[in-house]
């Protein structure tokens, strides 16, 4: 593997509650992209992992190109010791092609044996320069599989079509019969040039499956789909039909933006599927879809996933994406995604969601980033992308979070509580505390969720997080309290108290002095501060990044931005001080000119005024601020409660190797 992972599990099943396979892909030393197998066991109550790499085979026509692109995008396992592997791999020729990996567990290890699938019987048929992506597969039956993915056809202009393809078992080999599938039926209706994206499928018997996806239609819309397909004397059929977006709160754009992601059910009465769609505020929430067939066709009720309960508290603009949904049992199902927190960054989340009667139920929390080895940037960035539960109590959870290096490092999270946790103590609580000071509590407990503190004398000392802040002179009583985790069922502690004594004199402002901050990519920045008071020593952090801080000075070997942050420690008499924190940007160039435009510069108060913006460069996020008395921001518009001026800003983040980018204010005025 590459120095810098960037390890990305995919896809895993457990075919027992004490084994499991995931599938992935990382960069290897050349760069290239590389696929590997990690098989879990657990014993007792430990799970261990082993990993190992899914080399492209000869038996792949055409073969794989010399420099590989080989992603693994699913593994499903009809028995304990027999696995599928489906994914796409990069030809000869450049294409992109679809493969199948068939696995045996004999002797304790593992053995795959790779096809190509062939994409005869599809109907436009494949273009020449193929496009195959296999994305999901389902089995259910050892003899039986159902493969689903999108295709570029060879119509002209070429677009994309859904394939489903049926895997047989027979005489100790599979076979492959793959077929479009056909759109007509879809209203709105599908795009002459299609964009169809089959992504997720579930087959809750042999002669039955359901896949779900996502198409655009003729107004340029995306929208989700649901295609049911039946096995009859040999042949299979599938009916298609749009997601219903009724039923969401908040609701779906006039325009619909739908990423249908996850499908999984449990019998031929009852599914779920989940995704994400664009609501009116333009930000993007999850949706879970709860499925039933009436009369022979399938009614779909469609809830908003809500966020309420997260901790860290989602963000304004909350970016929720449910990537993943398994459902063990008639009543019991688990999805998985991430959101964007109020600190912009991203958390990874479990919906628990539970049947009682005819009605869901759904429960959301955050996945803690505690534990992770390496340990999870300070700027958090946890995105689950698939679950399994291969019971109702046991759920297996993976993904990708951004290490303390900075580089993507893959994560399996094993769910099911298996003891009470020990009550949580804070072992630091600190003696001669002062007004104005504050510490950073040290918890301790066998428990594996999420740690948090209770401040019950918010007069004396508040919390934040695990960051303790004395206030006022007085007795500073905490709680300690762990969450529910994978294997522990959370407690609270009992409260403990300290005293905290008058404090010292407030140091002035302390800030970061540098006036320039874009940096050609070798050279050395010496960081420098200005104010703050006393005698105290003042020391740098490096807040996030992967730049080298020695001596105060900042060097990187690649182009990369990073974020410090300045503290004057206190002296006899002052309390100490941090600075705002201030980000250097070593061989980045600017964007193009980002250029912020408003729907109207006049308006009544109480109107909201749509914000847009135009060039830029990159995938930095734009964000809008407002100034002015009465003004407020809603998303992607403004407003003012009374009549004034307000002045709108936009700016462009960084993204890749691009500076953040400030576009010119604009005025707008409410009457």
């Amino acid at each position: 593997m590459n120095a810098a992972t960037q390890l990305i599990p995919w896809s895993h099943y457990c075919p027992t509650t004490t084994s499991c396979l995931a599938v992935g892909y990382y960069q290897d030393v050349n760069t290239n992209v590389d696929a590997f197998v990690s098989v879990g066991t657990m014993s007792a109550t430990t799970w261990s992992w082993t990993t190992s790499t899914l080399a492209p085979s000869s038996a792949l026509i055409p073969a794989s190109s010399a420099q590989p692109f080989f992603v693994p995008k699913s593994i499903v396992c009809p028995s304990a010791t027999s696995c599928l592997i489906a994914g796409s791999y990069q030809d000869i020729s450049h294409n992109l092609d679809g493969f199948v990996a068939v696995g045996t567990l004999s002797a304790g290890a593992w053995t795959w044996s790779m096809s190509t699938l062939s994409t005869a019987g599809l109907s436009p048929a494949a273009k020449a320069a193929s496009y195959v992506e296999a994305l999901a597969m389902s089995c259910a039956s050892l003899q039986r599989c159902v493969l689903t993915g999108q295709y570029s056809d060879n119509n002209a202009p070429s677009g994309f079509d859904g394939f489903v393809d049926i895997g047989t078992f027979s005489a100790g080999a599979w076979t492959w019969s793959m077929s479009t599938l056909s759109t007509a039926a879809l209203s709105p209706q599908s795009s002459l040039v299609p964009n169809v994206l089959s992504s997720s499928i579930s087959c809750p018997t042999a002669t039955t499956c359901l896949t779900t996806g996502r198409y655009g239609d003729t107004s340029g819309n995306t929208e989700g789909f649901i295609a049911f397909g039946t096995l009859t004397a040999g042949n299979w059929t599938w009916t298609l039909s749009t997601l219903p977006l009724s039923g969401l709160s908040p609701a779906s754009a006039t325009s619909p933006t739908v990423w249908p992601s996850a499908i999984s059910c449990t019998s031929v009465t009852n599914c779920v599927t989940s995704g994400s769609y664009m609501e009116t505020g333009s930000n993007f929430d999850g949706y879970i879809a709860v499925g039933t067939p009436v009369a022979g066709k399938w009614t779909w009720v469609v809830q908003t996933v809500s966020t309420a309960g997260l901790s860290p508290v989602a963000g304004t603009t909350p970016n929720v994406h449910v990537n993943a949904i398994s459902c063990a049992g008639v009543s019991s199902c688990v999805a998985t995604g991430y959101y964007r927190d109020t600190y912009g960054f991203t958390d990874g989340f479990f919906d628990v969601g539970t049947l009682n009667g005819s009605t869901w139920s759904w429960v959301t929390t955050m996945i803690p980033a505690s534990g992770l080895s390496p340990a999870a940037n300070t700027s958090t960035n946890i995105e689950p992308n698939w679950i399994f539960c291969a019971s109702p109590a046991v759920c297996v959870d993976s993904g990708f979070y951004l290490d303390n290096l900075g580089n993507l490092q893959g994560f399996v999270s094993v769910l099911g509580h298996l003891a009470n946790a020990t009550p949580p103590v804070i072992s630091n609580l600190p003696s001669g505390a002062t007004a104005g000071s504050s510490f950073t509590a040290t918890v301790t407990t066998t428990g594996d969720g999420a740690v948090s503190l209770v401040s019950s004398t918010t007069a004396v000392c508040t919390v934040l997080g695990l960051t303790v802040t004395e206030l006022a002179p007085g007795t500073c009583s905490l709680t300690a309290v762990v969450a529910d985790g994978v294997a522990y069922i959370g407690v609270t502690g009992t409260p403990q108290a300290f005293v905290v004594a008058p404090g010292h004199l407030a140091q002035l402002a302390l800030s970061i002095s540098n006036r320039k901050v874009e940096l050609s990519l070798h050279a050395t920045a010496l960081v420098t501060t200005r104010g703050g008071s006393g005698t105290g020593a003042v020391t740098l952090h490096l807040v996030s990044g992967k730049c080298l801080l020695r001596a105060k000075r900042l060097s990187v070997t690649s182009p990369h931005a990073c974020t410090v942050r300045a503290t004057k420690a206190h002296d006899a008499t002052h309390r100490s001080v941090t600075s705002k924190a201030v980000t250097f940007y070593f061989g980045f160039t600017a964007q193009r000119a980002l250029i912020l435009t408003v729907s109207s510069v006049h308006a009544t108060h109480g109107a909201h005024v749509r914000l847009s913006t135009t060039g830029g460069t990159g995938t930095g996020a734009v964000v809008y601020s407002v100034t002015g008395a009465h003004c407020s921001l809603h998303g992607s518009s403004v407003t003012a409660t009374r009549a004034g001026l307000c002045i709108v800003h936009a700016t462009k983040n960084w993204s890749a190797t691009y500076l953040p980018a400030t576009a010119k204010f604009l005025k707008v005025t409410f009457s």
